[in-house]
C-alpha cells in the first residue's frame, strides 16, 4: 500500500498507478488480492495530496475546503478498509 501512496504523491495522479498495474492483473502475472493494495494506495495518496492543498487556504472558504478535503479521505478510507472485508463476509473472495 505504501508504494502506491508513495508513487501517487511523486506523479500527483493515481491513474498512472493503476493503468500500469491492470494489465498485468489482466493477464494473471498480479492477483487481484497483490493489486488491491497498491491501488487502495494509491487512491490514499491522492486524499493526501488534496488534503496537503487545502491546507494552503485561507479564509472561510479555506474551512470549507479543508472539511471536503477530509471527507475524501474518510471515504477513501472507508473504501480500503471497509470494503475488503465486507467482500469476504458476502462473497468468501481475496
Amino acid at each position: 500500500m505504501a508504494s502506491g501512496m508513495g508513487v501517487t504523491v511523486v506523479t500527483q495522479s493515481s491513474t498512472i498507478t493503476t493503468s500500469v498495474l491492470v494489465p498485468f492483473a489482466g493477464t494473471g502475472i498480479l492477483t487481484p488480492a497483490q493489486v488491491y493494495p497498491v491501488v487502495g494506495g494509491s487512491n490514499l495518496g491522492t486524499t493526501f495530496t488534496v488534503v496537503f492543498a487545502a491546507f494552503a487556504g485561507v479564509g472561510h472558504d479555506a474551512k470549507i475546503g479543508l472539511q471536503a478535503a477530509f471527507v475524501h479521505l474518510l471515504y477513501n478510507l472507508f473504501a480500503i478498509i471497509a470494503l475488503p472485508a465486507l467482500v469476504i463476509v458476502l462473497i468468501g473472495v481475496l
